[in-house]
């Protein structure tokens, strides 16, 4: 016996709502890795962002500030506790630059790379 196609739809909604919920979910290649595209204007984009400037600061005595615009978020495919966010920082007096940042969210969180990006 088959399912009417209404009862599939209806069983398929709570998955189809959380993916819209992140963000949408496309995959995008990044180097050698694929990663999600996710809603750069959640909260928690710009939550890892400014966590990944404020580690930044303490681990090399600098003075960068998160410029509160992030413009793409990502979740790493086989790592879901892997962020990667493109943002901007800068310094006071001058102009913003286009930073990149990969952050893991594990028990505590640990930033693994911050550096300008040229990216779009």
């Amino acid at each position: 016996m088959r399912a009417p196609p209404i009862l599939l739809l209806l069983l398929l909604l709570p998955v189809l709502l959380a993916a819209a919920a992140e963000g949408g979910g496309s995959r995008r290649a990044l180097g050698d890795e694929e990663w999600v595209n996710l809603n750069p204007t959640l909260p928690k984009a710009y939550d890892l962002a400014r966590f990944a400037v404020e580690e930044h600061n303490k681990e090399d005595k600098d003075t960068l500030v998160f410029n509160n615009f992030v413009w793409n978020f990502y979740r790493h495919i086989e790592d879901p506790t892997r962020y990667r966010i493109f943002f901007e920082a800068g310094y006071a007096g001058w102009p913003p630059r286009k930073y990149e940042a990969i952050v893991w969210e594990r028990e505590i969180r640990h930033l693994f790379y911050l550096a300008p990006s040229d990216r779009p």
